[in-house]
């Protein structure tokens, strides 16, 4: 069975946006996924001696309403806000902007997908919402547990003491349209599994 189409037990659910841009992830069990051993299974880099040699993006791909075709190699200078836009589309993930203009995916967990400096990288990052009064020692040893569990995700405590889950999917060299849209959609996953999974002391919301 393919694990980007193994559904969650629950079925997908929203979740709650709190202040701060922080989203509460709902608890729920992905049946069947080996995600600590999947580090490598989705991103697909192809090296420049491999790549095919293709054309820009054409600018009627980009126009709205029209979709980014699934095997289009981009590479960083192809990556724009339409670019993204266009990935998302046309997928069963739902997508929308924030009003700060960022792009959020959403399959029952929301994550932000960010360009980074140079679009060398696309960083996913998800904010968990823990519930009120957790200490600083609870969110900590949350964390070490994912990042000692779950190779797929990586997460931290913020500055402003937030978790914060993340993943970089790499751009340089060349990357397809599907590959950025499955790593997003496994990322979504692994970030559901590693609560259910972590989530010990039930701090989250």
């Amino acid at each position: 069975m393919n694990p980007f189409d193994e559904p969650l037990r629950d079925g997908p659910r929203r979740p709650t946006q709190t202040g701060g841009g922080e989203f509460s992830i709902p608890k729920r069990v992905v049946d069947g996924l080996a995600l600590t051993d999947a580090r490598d299974t989705v991103l697909v880099e192809c090296g420049t001696s491999t790549c095919p040699t293709r054309p820009k993006p054409n600018a009627s791909i980009l126009a709205p309403g029209n979709h980014m075709p699934i095997n289009e190699v981009l590479r960083p200078n192809d990556l724009t806000e339409e670019t993204l836009d266009a990935i998302f589309e046309p997928t069963d993930l739902e997508v929308r902007r924030d009003n700060d203009g960022d792009l959020v995916v959403t399959r029952g967990v929301s994550c932000y997908v960010m360009q980074t400096a140079e679009n060398e990288r696309l960083m996913l990052m998800t904010f968990v919402g823990v519930k009120e009064n957790t200490d600083r020692a609870a969110k900590l040893e949350f964390v070490n547990r994912v990042n000692n569990d779950i190779s797929t995700v990586r997460a931290h405590v913020n500055e402003r003491e937030s978790i914060v889950f993340d993943y970089h999917i790499p751009i340089r060299g060349g990357i397809s349209a599907e590959a950025i849209v499955e790593a997003t959609r496994f990322f979504l996953l692994a970030s559901a599994h590693a609560i259910d999974r972590c989530d010990e002391d039930d701090i989250v919301r």
